[in-house]
């Protein structure tokens, strides 16, 4: 009791097989290198009219694999049933 069987899949393998089209570059990527690509890109929250908008810097490296992940992952959410 109380052990944790692991599944062998690493922190950011769910967003690489649900949220990329098959074939995209980043769905080989290794946790360093998801860190070091996608999660540093500095970005700004902001909320108008009650809804919020994520600014990204024209220059960041991986702002196009970020919108995809974004559009993608929405749309796995409005896919899903709602809890509860």
């Amino acid at each position: 009791m109380g052990e944790h069987r692991s599944t062998g899949l690493q922190p950011v393998s769910w967003v690489q097989l649900a949220a990329l089209p098959d074939g995209h570059r980043a769905k080989a990527w290794g946790i360093k290198r998801w860190r070091y690509r996608v999660f540093a890109i500095a970005g700004k929250i902001i909320t108008r009219a009650r809804r919020n908008y994520l600014l990204l810097p024209e220059s960041a490296p991986e702002k196009e694999l970020l919108k995809l992940l974004l559009e993608n992952t929405g749309r796995l959410k409005r896919l899903l049933p709602a809890p509860g």
